[in-house]
């Protein structure tokens, strides 16, 4: 559903509008943060009943706010004690609409092409009297599948009738995948998401197929899987101001459930007495505490640092916030860094490399942080591209000080066990703990500094032994993947011990994701006609991007 708030008094531009919803009696959440946007594509498919929505209007000069709400009833699509099985707007997702199951057990769809490829969505609550529906992604176009659902009592599963559909047939503009080398039939985690960038993300199956696609204009960034059928993404307007640079949380649908903007967590910030963002870039993700970490620009004027005169620095901020997207806990560079250290390769803005500048045309690309990874003792990891570190922050979940606890790389604070300073990474990606590790660290090693000084020199995937309390650091995997990737780039441990690298950017523009076994040979690999900055292999649409050990 799609609600518009149309201003009595004014026009609409005098306002900024902020959505929320909620299940009638129960609290509201924030869908959509104060923003210039005047509309909101609803949805709260789970169950079907009674809803409220409501609208927020804030008066962009004297600050006054205005509420409306509305109030929505949202039918059941199944027929009786009998499911259905419907089309959505997406060709490749379906609708599984089930009847009530008796409260206190647990419901979840089964789904399969013709093939045997089988899937679950993930189990939902039974709430006595109310029906439940489902999302169904990871599908083939014009492809019959077959479903049926499954409810878990405790002590018994009982499963529903056996439906078919054919799905739609694919006319988006998509980038395809070529397998270059094919998967063996034991490979795990059958699903392949390419998180491309200029270009709609996509996800296949291990034989290029399409399984999956973002339906709306391509984002900047998608980011991390929930594990829930949900995902983050991170839109940017190169031209507009901090009110138009979005976080967004959608479904498997494509459907927003949760959006802010930076332009309201500025003003969250200036109340905190920090700096404000231009604009959020390159990652984001769930945190184990519920939270949500996402990364965003940082500009100051700096006088005789990056150069003679005043110089626009683009530094990073760390912003945790919360369901309601309340900001709870920041950490910035600025704060904690010497500025003094220039960015190693000395680099500077250019256009869609940095997020939207605000102060200057031109700015020093001073840190360009590019991921964060929850740490298992409750601390948080960035990765600092420009610096060649990876640093570990007190974050302490939620309680810590920001204080930087160590720095992993090339003039950092570990020392290097074997002494050959070429093994060191430089502007990484995606550096992730080995799945129930907490001392080994995956790391995409682009290498542009080696490349620097060596053009023959390729980028690595790399695993390091990390030694906090010696600070000592060894590397303990140093694949080569036989190209450079200029820039992306991501990391994985398949369940079956092999890692999963991905070069992002290659000359001609195009990905490519490789599995290597124990001994560094490649094993599979795929090809994507479009820059990937993050490959995942998951288990299912509904899979996190963690796997198993």
């Amino acid at each position: 559903m799609t609600w518009t708030a149309t201003p009595t008094i004014g026009d609409t531009g005098d306002y900024w509008y902020r959505f929320r919803a909620r299940r009638t009696g129960l609290p509201y959440r924030v869908w959509k943060d104060y923003g210039p946007a005047n509309t909101f594509q609803w949805t709260d498919a789970d169950y079907p009943g009674n809803f409220d929505i409501e609208v927020s209007a804030r008066d962009r000069i004297k600050n006054t706010v205005s509420t409306a709400t509305a109030h929505y009833v949202l039918l059941p699509n199944h027929s009786g004690d009998r499911p259905v099985l419907l089309d959505t707007p997406h060709p490749l997702v379906l609708l599984y609409s089930a009847p009530p199951c008796p409260g206190g057990s647990r419901m979840k769809v089964r789904f399969q092409s013709m093939d045997g490829f089988v899937q679950d969505t993930p189990y939902k609550a039974c709430i006595d009297g109310l029906g439940m529906n489902f999302y169904l992604a990871g599908l083939r176009a014009q492809t019959e599948y077959l479903a049926y659902h499954i409810i878990d009592s405790g002590d018994s599963f009982e499963a529903g009738p056996v439906l078919t559909k054919i799905t739609q047939a694919v006319t988006a503009d998509v980038p395809p995948s070529t397998v270059l080398k094919p998967a063996p039939a034991d490979s795990p985690l059958p699903v392949v998401l390419q998180e491309t960038v200029f270009a709609n993300q996509v996800a296949t199956d291990l034989a290029g197929q399409l399984i999956w696609y973002y339906p709306g204009a391509a984002l900047s960034f998608m980011t991390r899987p929930t594990g829930q059928g949900t995902f983050f993404g991170i839109l940017q307007d190169q031209q507009g101001d901090p009110w138009n640079q979005a976080l967004r949380e959608f479904n498997v649908a494509g459907l927003t459930i949760r959006e802010t903007n930076a332009g309201r967590v500025n003003e969250q910030l200036l109340a905190a007495g920090k700096r404000q963002i231009n604009a959020f870039h390159h990652d984001a993700l769930r945190l184990p505490d519920g939270n949500i970490a996402v990364l965003a620009g940082v500009e100051q004027l700096l006088t005789n640092i990056e150069g003679v005169g005043p110089t626009d620095v683009l530094g990073d901020m760390l912003i945790v916030l919360d369901s309601n997207l309340n900001v709870v806990w920041t950490w910035d560079a600025f704060d904690h860094l010497d500025p003094h250290r220039k960015a190693t390769l000395d680099e500077q803005c250019s256009p869609n490399a940095c997020p939207p500048l605000q102060l200057s045309r031109f700015a020093a690309d001073w840190t360009h942080a590019n991921a964060i990874e929850a740490a298992p003792d409750g601390n948080l990891l960035i990765s600092l591209r420009d610096q060649d570190w990876i640093l570990k922050i007190a974050y302490d979940s939620g309680e810590g000080s920001g204080d930087v606890l160590w720095k992993l790389g090339n003039g950092g604070d570990f020392r290097l066990n074997g002494g050959d300073q070429t093994l060191w990474f430089s502007h990484q990606h995606d550096p992730r703990y080995e799945p129930l590790s907490t001392d080994r660290l995956m790391v995409l090693d682009n290498g542009n500094v080696r490349r620097d000084a060596n053009p023959n020199a390729n980028s690595r995937g790399q695993v390091w032994l990390i030694d906090e309390k010696a600070k000592t650091a060894q590397v303990v995997v140093n694949d080569d993947l036989g190209r450079y990737s200029l820039a992306l780039g991501s990391t994985e441990r398949l369940p079956n011990g092999n890692y999963w690298f991905v070069a992002g950017f290659l000359p001609d523009t195009s990905g490519i994701s490789t599995e290597f076994d124990s001994s560094g040979r490649a094993v599979d690999s795929m090809r994507t006609a479009a820059p990937v900055y993050r490959s995942y292999r998951l288990s299912s649409m509904y899979g996190s991007a963690k796997g198993t050990r």
